[in-house]
């Protein structure tokens, strides 16, 4: 053997002695660890900020209480008797709903937050209303579960005892939110008129908001629909009003005559209540200097006059 390629082949030795050196002197890769490396035990906010202020009496009013030993939230009460929606609610329904449909997104939102690494103290409203900082697991858990879970307790809330010896003057709106309703629309008929409309185009399951901008002093009211259990809170809207269009909350009573639902709907409206949560979201704006970016409810603002409204899809 010539001495070239004696001395190729204990170069090619060499090399080939220090691949298997090096391979062995490796670490071995780390075994994963659930409680560490699990997607749902990461991080939650990818971009933590300001937390946007609720207001006590906002929670107040829609009965969000948080239990300060195990940190899960109660399903909160309804302001009226399973009964009292009759003959236009059954009784079935209203119990239905709320034993069952709200009390399940209570549960899995509370397994939602129970996954989270630490929630910043953040109550669900806040949560929805800066979705975006959620990773992607969370953002998507949270807008369904936590969406569900509020969601349901403002349409509750707005609803009310019947009391069919009042005039039919007395069980309109009025105070505060007529005023809105006027400034923004002209007359409660054309507002109902253009909410039944937008209800009654709604495709699928979802619901139909009438809401304040970010600003309440704006004095602007917004029709917005959401699909599925989006919040508006998510688009920068504050909810005072909405119909609840998914066949679980009518179809035991209406079957699919969802148009009939949407008009008897507005006689179970409770107005005084309306108005409270105009006045919370108000005092909630006061709290803050900062209460949101509002540039989808902006920009809605000035079509959103008497002549038309707006209508607002998370698909």
């Amino acid at each position: 053997m010539s001495l070239m390629k004696r001395t190729l082949l204990l170069l090619l030795l060499v090399v080939i002695t220090e691949l298997v050196t090096s391979t062995e002197a490796e670490e071995p890769e780390p075994e994963p660890d659930p409680e560490h490396d699990h997607p749902e035990k990461r991080n939650e906010l990818k971009r933590p900020r300001w937390l946007p202020k609720i207001s006590d009496r906002l929670l107040e009013l829609l009965d969000i209480r948080r239990d300060d030993v195990d940190g899960t939230y109660a399903l909160p009460k309804l302001p009226f008797e399973y009964s009292a929606l009759e003959p236009f609610m059954l009784e079935r329904t209203v119990r239905i709903h709320h034993t069952g449909h709200h009390a399940a997104y209570t549960s899995r939102m509370n397994s939602v937050i129970a996954h989270m690494s630490t929630d910043v103290g953040r109550n669900p409203l806040q949560h929805l209303m800066h979705l975006d900082d959620l990773i992607d697991e969370f953002r998507y858990l949270f807008r369904n579960q936590g969406g569900g879970f509020v969601n349901h307790a403002f349409t509750f809330y707005v609803l009310g005892s019947v009391d069919q010896t009042q005039d039919e003057a007395d069980l309109g709106p009025k105070g505060k939110v007529l005023e809105l309703i006027e400034d923004t629309f002209g007359t409660p008929d054309i507002l109902i008129e253009r909410l039944s409309s937008t209800a009654t185009q709604v495709f699928g399951s979802g619901y139909v908001w009438l809401c304040l901008a970010n600003k309440a002093s704006s004095r602007r009211l917004h029709i917005v629909h959401t699909a599925n259990q989006d919040s508006p809170l998510s688009d920068g809207y504050r909810p005072i009003l909405g119909i609840d269009l998914w066949e679980h909350a009518y179809y035991l009573q209406y079957q699919n005559k969802r148009t009939e639902y949407i008009t008897t709907w507005w006689q179970l409206v409770n107005w005084d209540r309306v108005n409270r949560l105009v006045d919370a979201w108000i005092e909630t704006e006061g709290s803050s200097d900062d209460f949101g970016d509002g540039s989808l409810a902006d920009a809605a603002g000035d079509a959103n006059g008497p002549d038309s409204d707006v209508t607002r899809e998370e698909l």
